[in-house]
């Protein structure tokens, strides 16, 4: 694989295929790392959104019910 060297972002690499293709980037994370992790997160709530979830107070009874709770 090669890096295309014409980028309009500084500390952002596209990695192509045999065919020029774009097939990964790479992103320098001390540049970019903050903003990195805001997309990465809002990808995580949009992959789980349709999970079931269990209320608070379900969750601190699982808590005390596993000894992880201090009283």
């Amino acid at each position: 694989m090669q890096t295309e060297s014409k980028l309009p972002l500084k500390g952002i690499n596209y990695l192509m295929d045999s065919d020029n293709n774009k097939v990964a980037v790479q992103i320098d994370l001390e540049m970019y790392g903050e903003l990195w992790q805001e997309f990465l997160d809002r990808l995580i709530i949009e992959f789980r959104k349709d999970e079931e979830s269990d209320s608070f107070d379900d969750f601190l009874k699982e808590l005390e019910e596993e000894g992880l709770l201090d009283e």
